[in-house]
C-alpha cells in the first residue's frame, strides 16, 4: 500500500510526533504528555498519513542550546530525516520558546516547511479541529478517573468526605426556610385584612398592593403575578384573618 503524501508539506510521507514537558513531576504525575500524543495521533489520522513514533522529552524548552540537549527532539528530527517526514507538535512552544531555535530545528528537517503545529497553524484545519477535541475530550477523561481515583483512595484511608453533620444542617436550613415562608404569608393576610373580600382580588391586584406597600418577595425582588400566587393561595386559606371591612381595594391601591 502506498504512503499517503501530507499535501502543501513538500511531499511528506509520515508523521513523527514530538511532546515535551518542563518538569519530572508533570513526566511522572501529569496528564499533558499523553494528551499531545493524543492530538497528534488524532491528526495523523484525519489525514490519513501514518505516525511512524511519538518521541517525548522531559526538560526545558528555553534556549537555542535546548535542542542539542533533548534526546527525544534528536531522534525525531533524525526520523524525519530518515523517512522525509512531518514534524508535528501539539504547539511550538513544545520545540521551543525561543523563534531563533525553532529555525535552528527547521535546518534539521528535509524541508523548512516538515514542522507543523496542531495548535497554532492554520493549515489542514478539519484535521487540526480533529485533533483539538480529541485532546481536550482525553484530558477530561483523564482527570476524571483521577479524581475518582484519588477519592476512592482517601476512602480507604478512612477520609470522610463533605459535611458530617449536613442532614442536620439541611433540616435546620429548611425549617429556617419555611418560618420565612410562613412569616410572607402572614404580611399578605394582614394586607389584605383591608379588602372587602380577599376572594376578589387578581394576583396582580395583589402583586400591586404588596408592592405599593414596599413588602418583597424572599429573595428581595418585586410581587409578580406568578411570584405571588402561592403565598397569595396559603394567605387566603387562613380564614381568621379576613374581617370585613367597609373600604374598597380599588381606594386602598390608590391610599397605597
Amino acid at each position: 500500500m502506498a504512503k499517503r503524501s501530507v499535501g502543501g508539506r513538500d511531499g511528506a510521507k509520515v508523521i513523527v510526533g514530538y511532546v515535551r514537558v518542563s518538569t519530572d513531576d508533570q513526566g511522572k504525575n501529569g496528564i499533558s504528555l499523553a494528551t499531545q500524543e493524543i492530538a497528534i495521533r488524532e491528526f495523523a489520522a484525519a489525514l490519513q498519513c501514518p505516525v511512524t513514533h511519538v518521541y517525548r522529552d522531559v526538560g526545558t524548552g528555553a534556549g537555542a542550546t535546548s535542542v542539542d540537549d533533548r534526546e527525544g527532539l534528536q531522534m525525531a528530527l533524525r526520523k524525519c530525516r530518515e523517512q522525509d517526514g512531518l514534524l508535528v507538535v501539539w504547539e511550538w512552544s513544545r520545540l521551543s520558546r525561543n523563534a531563533d531555535a525553532i529555525d535552528l530545528i527547521r535546518t534539521q528537517l528535509p524541508g523548512r516547511d516538515r514542522i507543523f503545529s496542531i495548535e497554532e497553524s492554520e493549515d489542514f484545519e478539519l484535521a487540526a479541529k480533529c485533533a483539538r477535541f480529541a485532546k481536550a475530550q482525553h484530558q477530561r477523561d483523564l482527570i476524571s478517573q483521577r479524581t475518582k481515583e484519588g477519592m476512592a483512595k482517601k476512602k480507604r484511608d478512612g477520609a470522610v468526605f463533605g459535611n458530617p453533620n449536613i442532614k442536620e444542617l439541611q433540616t435546620s436550613g429548611a425549617q429556617g426556610m419555611s418560618r420565612e415562608a410562613d412569616a410572607r404569608v402572614k404580611k399578605i393576610a394582614n394586607t389584605l385584612r383591608d379588602v372587602p373580600d380577599h376572594s376578589k382580588p387578581t394576583h396582580q391586584e395583589v402583586a400591586d398592593l404588596l408592592n405599593a406597600r414596599g413588602l418583597r418577595t424572599g429573595h428581595g425582588e418585586p410581587w409578580t403575578r406568578s411570584r405571588v400566587r402561592t403565598p397569595l393561595r396559603k394567605a387566603r386559606a387562613v380564614e381568621t384573618v379576613f374581617p370585613t371591612c367597609v373600604t374598597g381595594f380599588a381606594t386602598l391601591l390608590r391610599k397605597s
